[in-house]
């Protein structure tokens, strides 16, 4: 049992200092865009992380409690990467909508005031996952019209993700439309952001 348990603590602790890893790989300038940099670099950050986890449950081993803390250690990072992969579950629906209908808001308003490039730049990518933050920027196409109000039809849950479905009444001059839209959101720098939409019929 406490073989497994020390294997088992190794491998969660790894596991663990890989994913933080991977979290912030796109802060390392030397490594954008450079393949073979990139894998280097994850060969030595998966030895390190093994390196530091047998060292430390070595470490742990001098303790009277030791098996006790690692128990609660490895318990403590299955809760972090259970709360990784199903997020959602984690929040009230009620949390959800709101922080939802916030960044439905912000890119309905993308189009309402004069920004500048940066502005636009630093608010897409505040309420956009990072790919469909360049794909935006990409098109510099803002949604059309002034947005009126936003209404939410459903919220649903689905893994690491949420959808948000919304009715979205939109002003245009004197005619005022209104379309339903499906958004779908992730967690990105510890914040809700879009990852996708589409209007529905």
């Amino acid at each position: 049992m406490r073989k497994f348990t020390d294997d088992t603590f190794v491998m969660l602790l790894s596991l663990f200092l890989f994913y933080i890893f991977v979290l912030n790989v796109n802060k390392f300038t030397l490594l954008d865009g450079k393949q073979v940099l990139l894998l280097f670099a994850s060969i030595g950050v998966v030895t390190a992380s093994l390196w530091t986890g047998v060292q430390l449950s070595k470490w742990l081993r001098s303790f009277k409690y030791s098996f006790i803390v690692k128990t609660l250690l490895s318990g403590t990072i299955l809760l972090f990467f259970s709360y990784q992969l199903f997020f959602p579950y984690f929040y009230s629906t009620n949390h959800l909508e709101k922080a939802g209908v916030m960044q439905v808001e912000s890119y309905f308003q993308l189009n309402e005031d004069i920004r500048s490039a940066k502005q636009r730049k630093q608010e897409v990518q505040t309420m956009m996952t990072e790919m469909l933050a360049f794909a935006t920027l990409q098109s510099e196409q803002n949604p059309k019209g002034q947005l009126v109000e936003i209404h939410t039809v459903e919220v649903t849950r689905d893994y690491y993700r949420f959808h948000l479905t919304v009715e979205v009444k939109r002003s245009f001059g004197t005619d005022i439309v209104q379309h339903p839209y499906r958004f779908e959101f992730t967690r990105e720098d510890g914040r809700f952001k879009i990852n996708g939409f589409e209007r529905l019929n």
